[in-house]
């Protein structure tokens, strides 16, 4: 069964306002990464994102995936030889996540939001 957790999430993040946080639920993915609601102008989207935790930043921007596009492109970020649990200044540096990350948006990218029918990913029923 899955870990629910509360992650703090930056609402907007720009030069001219605060960062603001909200607290949200999200599905504990791997050390230092969550599948939270995305947000889009600081309301949620309908989507779903990867968090990293430290930083309470989203791994991709946009309004997010659906939830089976969202954990099909996450194993780019899973499978990578990277501690998440690193600050994002840490991990921005890192070749393994910029391309884990390049990875996980450009299969996120591929998802049509909320209209997705990615039925494709889920598991086939027994």
């Amino acid at each position: 069964m899955a870990e629910i957790i509360t992650v703090n999430v930056l609402a907007r993040e720009n030069d001219n306002a605060p960062i603001d946080t909200i607290a949200l639920a999200g599905e504990l993915l791997a050390p230092g990464l969550a599948i939270t609601p995305a947000l889009l102008d600081g309301a949620l989207s309908g989507g779903w994102t990867v968090t990293h935790l430290p930083s309470g930043k989203a791994v991709s921007a946009g309004a997010g995936a659906c939830l089976a596009c969202l954990r099909f492109a996450a194993k780019a970020l899973v499978e990578a030889d990277v501690d998440w649990t690193r600050d994002g200044d840490a991990i921005k540096d890192d070749p393994a996540a910029s391309r884990a990350g390049h990875e996980f948006g450009s299969a996120a990218y591929e998802c049509g939001g909320v209209d997705c029918e990615a039925s494709h990913y889920l598991p086939a029923a027994a």
